[in-house]
Protein backbone atom coordinates (compact mmCIF):
# COMPACT_ATOMS: atom_id res chain seq x y z
CA UNK A 1 0.00 0.00 0.00
CA UNK A 2 3.19 2.62 0.61
CA UNK A 3 4.04 1.86 -2.46
CA UNK A 4 1.28 2.95 -4.40
CA UNK A 5 1.01 6.17 -2.45
CA UNK A 6 4.51 7.12 -3.44
CA UNK A 7 4.20 6.16 -6.80
CA UNK A 8 0.92 8.72 -6.82
CA UNK A 9 2.91 11.34 -4.96
CA UNK A 10 5.92 11.08 -7.78
CA UNK A 11 3.11 11.39 -10.31
CA UNK A 12 1.61 14.33 -8.46
CA UNK A 13 4.73 16.42 -8.31
CA UNK A 14 5.52 15.17 -12.25
CA UNK A 15 1.56 16.95 -12.74
CA UNK A 16 2.47 19.96 -10.46
CA UNK A 17 5.92 20.36 -12.30
CA UNK A 18 3.94 20.31 -15.79
CA UNK A 19 1.27 22.39 -14.55
CA UNK A 20 3.94 24.85 -13.85
CA UNK A 21 6.09 24.46 -16.97
CA UNK A 22 2.63 25.21 -18.90
CA UNK A 23 1.84 28.06 -16.60
CA UNK A 24 5.96 29.76 -17.64
CA UNK A 25 5.18 29.26 -21.39
CA UNK A 26 1.67 30.72 -21.66
CA UNK A 27 3.64 33.97 -19.91
CA UNK A 28 6.40 33.73 -22.66
CA UNK A 29 3.84 33.35 -24.84
CA UNK A 30 2.43 36.67 -23.64
CA UNK A 31 5.67 37.86 -22.80
CA UNK A 32 6.20 37.87 -27.10
CA UNK A 33 3.07 39.33 -27.42
CA UNK A 34 3.87 42.29 -25.85
CA UNK A 35 7.08 42.63 -27.51
CA UNK A 36 5.23 42.09 -31.05
CA UNK A 37 2.72 45.01 -30.06
CA UNK A 38 5.86 47.15 -28.88
CA UNK A 39 7.35 46.71 -32.53
CA UNK A 40 4.39 47.32 -33.74
CA UNK A 41 3.74 50.88 -31.74
CA UNK A 42 7.17 51.59 -32.35
CA UNK A 43 6.86 51.13 -35.96
CA UNK A 44 3.55 53.45 -36.06
CA UNK A 45 5.11 56.09 -34.23
CA UNK A 46 8.33 56.16 -36.97
CA UNK A 47 5.57 56.69 -39.74
CA UNK A 48 4.26 59.27 -37.93
CA UNK A 49 5.40 62.98 -38.79
CA UNK A 50 4.35 64.60 -35.65
CA UNK A 51 4.26 62.02 -32.65
CA UNK A 52 1.39 62.45 -30.32
CA UNK A 53 1.79 62.43 -26.91
CA UNK A 54 -0.47 59.90 -25.86
CA UNK A 55 1.29 57.34 -28.42
CA UNK A 56 4.98 58.20 -26.57
CA UNK A 57 2.67 57.47 -23.25
CA UNK A 58 1.50 54.27 -24.69
CA UNK A 59 4.86 53.43 -25.50
CA UNK A 60 6.55 53.76 -22.46
CA UNK A 61 4.18 51.84 -20.67
CA UNK A 62 4.35 48.98 -23.25
CA UNK A 63 8.09 49.01 -22.44
CA UNK A 64 7.60 49.45 -18.27
CA UNK A 65 5.00 46.22 -19.08
CA UNK A 66 7.34 43.88 -20.53
CA UNK A 67 10.24 45.11 -18.08
CA UNK A 68 7.73 44.13 -15.04
CA UNK A 69 6.63 41.25 -17.27
CA UNK A 70 10.74 39.75 -17.42
CA UNK A 71 11.21 40.73 -13.77
CA UNK A 72 8.71 38.23 -12.46
CA UNK A 73 9.78 35.44 -14.97
CA UNK A 74 13.09 35.35 -14.21
CA UNK A 75 12.45 34.11 -10.62
CA UNK A 76 10.03 31.67 -11.61
CA UNK A 77 12.29 30.01 -14.04
CA UNK A 78 15.18 29.95 -11.59
CA UNK A 79 12.89 28.74 -8.99
CA UNK A 80 12.31 25.74 -11.25
CA UNK A 81 16.25 25.29 -11.96
CA UNK A 82 16.65 24.95 -8.09
CA UNK A 83 13.86 22.32 -7.61
CA UNK A 84 15.33 20.28 -10.32
CA UNK A 85 18.82 20.50 -8.81
CA UNK A 86 17.66 19.47 -5.39
CA UNK A 87 14.78 16.99 -6.67
CA UNK A 88 17.96 15.50 -9.40
CA UNK A 89 15.03 15.43 -11.85
CA UNK A 90 14.57 13.44 -14.97
CA UNK A 91 16.19 14.36 -18.07
CA UNK A 92 12.97 15.70 -19.73
CA UNK A 93 11.84 17.93 -16.48
CA UNK A 94 15.76 19.48 -16.89
CA UNK A 95 14.98 19.60 -20.91
CA UNK A 96 11.99 21.43 -20.20
CA UNK A 97 13.78 24.02 -17.71
CA UNK A 98 16.51 24.37 -20.55
CA UNK A 99 13.73 25.38 -22.93
CA UNK A 100 12.10 27.89 -20.45
CA UNK A 101 15.25 29.55 -19.55
CA UNK A 102 16.39 29.47 -23.26
CA UNK A 103 12.66 31.16 -24.39
CA UNK A 104 13.16 33.56 -21.55
CA UNK A 105 16.52 34.93 -22.59
CA UNK A 106 15.41 34.81 -26.09
CA UNK A 107 12.35 36.95 -25.46
CA UNK A 108 15.22 39.05 -23.34
CA UNK A 109 17.31 39.82 -26.26
CA UNK A 110 14.30 40.41 -28.58
CA UNK A 111 13.15 42.70 -26.28
CA UNK A 112 17.00 44.60 -26.12
CA UNK A 113 17.13 44.26 -30.00
CA UNK A 114 13.95 45.87 -29.99
CA UNK A 115 14.96 49.20 -28.05
CA UNK A 116 18.52 49.33 -29.70
CA UNK A 117 16.30 49.31 -33.38
CA UNK A 118 14.42 51.90 -32.63
CA UNK A 119 16.91 54.20 -30.79
CA UNK A 120 19.14 54.19 -33.78
CA UNK A 121 15.68 54.50 -35.85
CA UNK A 122 15.14 57.80 -33.77
CA UNK A 123 18.26 59.24 -33.82
CA UNK A 124 18.70 58.81 -37.89
CA UNK A 125 15.90 60.95 -38.20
Amino acid sequence: MDASRVMYDSQTASEQFFIHVNELRESLDALQKRIHNLQQKQTTILSETVVRPEDKIQLEDLMDDIKKHIRSLKPRVKQIEVDLARDEASGIRKTQCERLRSQLNDMMMLFNQTQIEYKSRVSSM
